[in-house]
């Protein structure tokens, strides 16, 4: 963990304590906090949260964050007092008043509540509830899908709990990766956008304009941030025009 100004590591750990030593007396001396309703918030798995805590007037009075699964400070002002260096305070830049808790590279352990405190007198607190979400793939339809020779294949990957976009769809026809082969004009298209109605969700589709015979097999949409989903196509010979030909 990095200290956030340069000096000495025994500078800067009697500094540290020092800081905790005045944040614990001040606790014992404050009257009943003042609280505000919890805010939910809502983070990916992988991704970088904000927990947003504004305070105005602050003076010569102390912000500190703590996470109350296990009653852990993580900080006060601008110090940290967590061996885990994802967890920091970033000032907002749209606001000198933001005094924003940063956890990097989110994890399912970090859901849960945690504390915006103000050592005011008396005392006032912010509540933040962290839930974790972890995007989970489906091609929508049957596992077995049943198209005639010459008719569109349409396969649609539904992202969902999926706040972020996902870098990137990957699209496979059996084990052979496929975006390049429908970019081109007339054979078909694959397309990535966020579903309209929900923010949660991206929605990833594939269109094979005139199935053939070799467009039989396993096809897997597989997002840059949840496991893959399948489907298994069947195209099927056109017995009608198998029989005019003959």
């Amino acid at each position: 963990m990095k200290p956030p100004y340069v000096g000495s590591t025994a500078t800067t750990s009697a500094n540290r304590m020092e800081t905790y030593q005045q944040h614990q007396h001040l606790q014992q001396q404050q009257p009943q906090q003042q609280t505000s309703p919890t805010k939910n918030i809502t983070a990916q798995v992988g991704h970088p949260v904000y927990l947003h805590c504004v305070v105005e007037s602050l003076g010569d009075k102390m912000v500190s964050w703590i996470r109350l699964r296990d009653f852990h400070l993580l900080t006060i002002g601008s110090l940290t007092f967590s061996s885990d260096d994802r967890f920091v305070v970033r000032p907002a830049s749209h606001s000198i008043n933001d005094w924003s808790l940063q956890i990097k590279h989110v994890t399912l352990k970090d859901e849960g509540l945690y504390e915006c405190q103000i050592n005011s007198d008396p005392p006032r607190s912010q509540y933040y509830y962290l839930h974790v979400v972890v995007p989970v793939s489906e091609i929508a339809g049957n596992p077995d899908i049943f198209v005639r020779s010459g008719a569109p294949i349409n396969l649609t990957c539904l992202i969902s709990s999926s706040p972020e976009p996902p870098a990137f769809v990957f699209w496979y026809h059996n084990n052979r990766m496929i975006n390049y082969d429908y970019n081109q004009e007339g054979k078909g298209q694959i397309s990535v956008q966020k579903d309209p109605l929900k923010n949660d969700v991206v929605i990833s589709r594939l269109l094979i304009k005139k199935a053939r015979l070799d467009d039989s097999g396993n096809y897997t949409c597989s997002p840059s941030n949840a496991e893959p989903a399948s489907s298994y196509v069947h195209v099927l010979q056109d017995v009608e025009k198998l029989e005019r030909e003959l």
